[in-house]
């Protein structure tokens, strides 16, 4: 479950700005999780349509360790490499349905994960490098040379064209 898509959508200019927030069913969400949610909300980014693919919405960041807490309420998940901006790991397909479900729920929107063919569309970034945004690895990365053996805060690396991190 690194990021969330949004249900493909028409593309049009003044919503490249990020999703709409109003109808957030705010009282469903404890106030320690709001912030979380919000930075979710103001991350999501706009990848344009190509070929079979249209336009859809997808977080700019892996889904991190506070926004997994704030829409689930576990926050006993992890108790190796534990932090807010640490990506959520170790998740099954289950686990991240469920996240999905609860996030649809608690936001009145319709989140789901992406398919195939947009996450490699994403990742692309609209280029064509041998990794997501760069022919070097340790620039747009982690791996087993550059992690030191742990895992590091998202967006750390550079993005890729679209601005998606940790692709």
């Amino acid at each position: 479950c690194g990021v969330v898509a949004m249900m493909p959508r028409t593309a049009v200019a003044e919503e490249a700005q990020g999703y709409p927030v109003e109808t957030v069913k705010w009282e469903l969400v404890p106030t320690e999780s709001r912030a979380a949610l919000e930075r979710l909300f103001a991350n999501l980014v706009l990848v344009p349509s190509r070929d079979t693919v249209p336009a859809f919405y997808m977080s700019r960041y892996e889904l991190t360790q506070d926004v997994w807490r704030a829409v689930t309420g576990d926050s006993t998940r992890w108790d190796d490499f534990v932090g807010d901006s640490i990506p959520a790991h170790a998740l099954s397909w289950q686990e991240a349905q469920q996240f999905v479900s609860r996030l649809n729920e608690l936001t009145g929107k319709l989140f789901r994960l992406p398919t195939v063919e947009e996450w490699q569309h994403a990742a692309r970034g609209g280029e064509s490098y041998a990794y997501a945004g760069s022919d070097t690895l340790s620039s747009v990365g982690w791996y087993k040379a550059n992690c030191d053996f742990a895992l590091h805060p998202a967006g750390q690396k550079r993005a890729n064209a679209y601005g998606l991190y940790d692709m």
